[in-house]
């Protein structure tokens, strides 16, 4: 990883931590008296933070993990975009085919199970010689991808149906778009709560994607955009950055005391 990846890494984290609203600790009156046994059992401070873990887990989602993921993309790379634009022409009858798909996916009762290589498949062979005009934003492009053209949702690791299903739609026109160029999507996630691949039990995103196929989970996400490696120097350059960040904070609250 270069210098000024490194660099931009910091400062992306640094400003991401700017963007927290502070804590308003004239609500801890109300929040105790809502929660007794929260306030009884928890610090205030414990408390002030739970209820803004919501509002900061979806900014990381929206701002953070794009943001970063396109800084480690460039670092390899050069046609690397975030909230990207596609369009191409694709077959009409193929189009209708991955309709067909996600709403068999979604509707469940054993019709059809999610594999990657068969719907590619039964998409092509729905071809009519007909074709439209399709389009999908991608939250991370890689045009010059050295396995070919890159598309990645960058989503929730615990997704609810309807962006499971947006994905797995979006992922399959990008491929269908790009199939002479072997383009490949994804449904990327920064980290996994579940730890390992083996134990990730979201049934959302098991009863709609192909998990071996179409799901990057944490280092896999991390090290396909800068190569292997990546997520353990990226998680160290954002502790340090975090940890910089903290301490000037904690700096400037010491300093506002004396005053």
């Amino acid at each position: 990883m270069r210098d000024s990846t490194r660099k931009e890494i910091t400062r992306i984290v640094s400003s991401f931590i700017d963007s927290i609203p502070q804590i308003d600790k004239s609500q801890i009156e109300f929040i105790t008296k809502a929660y007794p046994f929260h306030a009884a059992i928890f610090s205030e401070e414990a408390i002030l933070y739970s209820k803004q873990e919501r509002s900061i887990v979806t900014r990381m989602g929206m701002t953070l993990f794009p943001s970063l993921a396109r800084v480690i993309a460039l670092d390899a790379y050069h046609d690397v975009h975030n909230n990207y634009s596609i369009r191409g022409s694709v077959d009409a009858g193929s189009l209708a085919q991955i309709d067909r798909i996600i709403n068999e996916l979604r509707e469940g009762g054993g019709k059809r199970k999610p594999d990657h290589r068969k719907e590619l498949e039964s998409i092509l062979a729905k071809r009519t010689g007909i074709t439209t005009e399709a389009r999908v934003i991608a939250d991370l492009y890689i045009g010059d991808h050295a396995e070919g053209p890159l598309f990645m949702e960058i989503k929730s690791p615990l997704p609810n149906i309807d962006v499971a299903t947006e994905s797995k739609k979006k992922i399959l026109i990008f491929e269908l778009m790009k199939s002479k160029e072997k383009g490949r999507g994804y449904l990327a996630f920064a980290y996994n709560p579940f730890i390992t691949r083996e134990k990730y039990a979201h049934s959302f995103t098991r009863a709609i994607m192909d998990m071996e196929e179409e799901v990057l989970m944490g280092i896999e996400m991390w090290d396909k955009l800068g190569g292997q490696g990546t997520y353990d120097e990226l998680i160290k350059v954002v502790d340090e950055a975090g940890e910089a960040k903290r301490k000037e904070l904690l700096g400037n609250k010491s300093r506002q005391g004396t005053l």
